[in-house]
């Protein structure tokens, strides 16, 4: 993930960016390969930041953050996303802002003034799915999760769906319920998914399907690259 997302900021001539992210085990993982991976492009860390749990005012953290001036900010702002992106707005930061987070939150909290003068144009975020993905079998998912649920599916919600048909076609290859002949025929599935890419687990039993780069298409969230 984090060498997808830094393939993408390399076309868009990103050659430095700063980085934020909540504590905790699995932000902190994503900052440090995150941090990893520009550097690996040759890109410059300005900055590497935590963002600490329960905080409201980030302006003293935006200060940092842009003290360096990177060309973008890579954020995983976790349950301090409105508190990062209120602090963003109040800023006036004509940064871009990357990462992983939940778009629609981060839209939800600045103010519609802001929104539509652009503020969050360039703003993108990473992830394993998406419920924009315009493919007709996520499509069709999504629809009928919200009938059921009303509500948005998570990734994973996705993927506990995939990974139900991925045990049935597994099952059904085996020709038995037995276990140990399920877990062989997992390992060699091929079968198809609703991202349009087909199962194939390496070595580590790992199925390496795309990222999806969300963001703003004529100030409408949509998937704006694929990686």
């Amino acid at each position: 993930i984090a060498r997808g997302l830094i393939s993408f900021l390399r076309t868009k001539n990103v050659k430095s960016v700063a980085i934020a992210a909540a504590s905790g085990g699995f932000p902190q993982a994503n900052a440090g390969a995150f941090a990893k991976a520009a550097r690996d492009a040759g890109m410059t860390v300005t900055a590497q930041e935590v963002i600490a749990a329960g905080a409201t005012d980030l302006a003293p953290l935006l200060d940092k953050l842009k003290a360096g001036a990177p060309d973008e900010l890579l954020v995983m702002p976790g349950g301090t996303t409105a508190a990062f992106f209120k602090a963003y707005e109040a800023s006036g930061l004509k940064i871009p802002v990357s990462g992983r987070f939940d778009l629609a939150a981060a839209l939800g909290v600045v103010s519609p003034a802001f929104r539509q003068a652009g503020g969050l144009a360039g703003m993108t975020s990473i992830a394993v799915f998406a419920p924009l993905i315009d493919k007709p079998g996520v499509k069709a998912f999504v629809a009928s999760y919200e009938i059921h649920y009303g509500l948005v599916p998570t990734q994973r919600s996705f993927f506990v769906y995939e990974a139900t048909y991925l045990a049935v076609d597994a099952i059904r290859k085996a020709h038995t319920d037995k276990p140990a002949a399920i877990e062989k025929a997992l390992k060699t599935t091929r079968m198809a998914s609703r991202l349009g890419v087909t199962y194939a687990p390496d070595d580590h039993n790992h199925a390496h399907t795309p990222l999806f780069v969300a963001g703003l298409r004529d100030g409408t969230p949509a998937v704006v690259a694929t990686e």
